[in-house]
């Protein structure tokens, strides 16, 4: 059987996981990373803030294998490129033939300054 994306390519997850507890209260994370693929990679967007700030953020769409373990506190590194999660990822099962499609993972990198 050939894989489902032969021409995809691999994308890190990172996993942030509570660690435990600062002074103050306050959780702090620690990370494990995993190999996920083959993925279908898709540019989306980009846009730049002009109003007093040069910042550009750049999204990317990623349809993972059914059943990737991925959440919206996770990021991922593609290309060597570390892109936060946004909102929750989705997968979907078809209630009429109950086939599986891929999860769908929203990501953004904001680069810049603000002043």
């Amino acid at each position: 059987m050939y894989p489902a994306l032969p021409n995809g390519q691999y994308v890190t997850l990172r996993h942030r996981v509570v660690a435990g507890q600062n002074d103050y209260g306050n959780d702090t994370y620690a990370f494990t990373e995993v190999q996920v693929g083959p993925c279908s990679v898709q540019p989306t967007t980009t846009r730049e803030a002009v109003s007093f700030t040069d910042q550009v953020a750049t999204n990317v769409l990623v349809f993972m294998p059914y059943g990737t373990d991925v959440g919206y506190l996770d990021a991922m590194i593609i290309d060597g490129v570390e892109y936060e999660i946004i909102g929750q990822p989705d997968g979907w099962i078809s209630p009429f033939s109950g086939h599986t499609a891929p999860v769908r993972v929203s990501g953004q990198i904001v680069e810049g300054a603000s002043q």
